[in-house]
């Protein structure tokens, strides 16, 4: 008997929650129905869930749908610009990082030529610092830094001799001014350093190494 009765109970209980679910019950029902149907058209399964309501309840339940699609959409599309927001800041740190790599690889690339034009102007025999670069901006003058690099990446030593040796044709001075500056020499052994350092600089005006 005990067992009846909790039967009876039991579909009582059923019953009563298949006919006389609420209003947002069967929004709700209705809204995960379409989602998981991923459907287009949504009237038949709304109006499945909305039947048997009145006419005022079931335009309360549309325009709770409606709300519920609205709110999920607006959801959505605050996801959607924070995932954006992110790939944006992503970016900009990418961006950041490789211009710091950008800059190491030209600061290292820029001593790298530094250092082996110094060594084929030395052989040359342009060794006066301002004849040095005075050589290095006739060589580099409206060329693309990168040209100075072979495909490896490595100094174009065999090119810059080649602008060098050009250059000195034009200008053998450069080549000579180190040899000049040392070839100065004082004839009067009681001479103040003030009268020597008067004579030289008077030497080397005429040769156009200083002004």
């Amino acid at each position: 008997m005990a067992e009846e009765i909790n039967a009876n109970v039991t579909a009582g209980e059923a019953g009563q929650t298949a006919n006389e679910k609420s209003i947002e019950q069967r929004v709700e029902d209705a809204f995960n129905a379409i989602l998981a149907k991923n459907v287009k058209n949504e009237n038949s399964i709304l109006n499945s869930n909305f039947n048997g309501l009145t006419d005022e309840e079931k335009q309360t339940a549309y325009d709770l749908y409606n709300q519920k699609v609205k709110s999920e959409k607006e959801a959505k599309a605050k996801e959607i610009d924070s995932i954006k927001n992110d790939i944006k800041k992503k970016d900009e740190t990418i961006a950041e990082l490789q211009a710091k790599v950008k800059s190491y690889e030209t600061e290292k690339r820029t001593e790298a030529f530094n250092n082996s034009i110094k060594t084929i102007l030395n052989e040359a025999g342009i060794i006066e610092e301002g004849a040095m670069k005075q050589a290095v901006k006739l060589a580099t003058a409206g060329v693309d830094f990168d040209t100075w690099f072979d495909e490896n990446g490595a100094v174009n030593t065999e090119k810059f001799k080649d602008t060098i040796d050009n250059i000195l044709k034009d200008i053998p001075s450069l080549k000579t001014a180190e040899e000049k500056k040392v070839e100065i020499k004082t004839t009067k052994p009681d001479d103040t350093a003030e009268a020597i350092q008067k004579r030289q600089d008077s030497i080397r005006k005429r040769w156009g190494l200083i002004k």
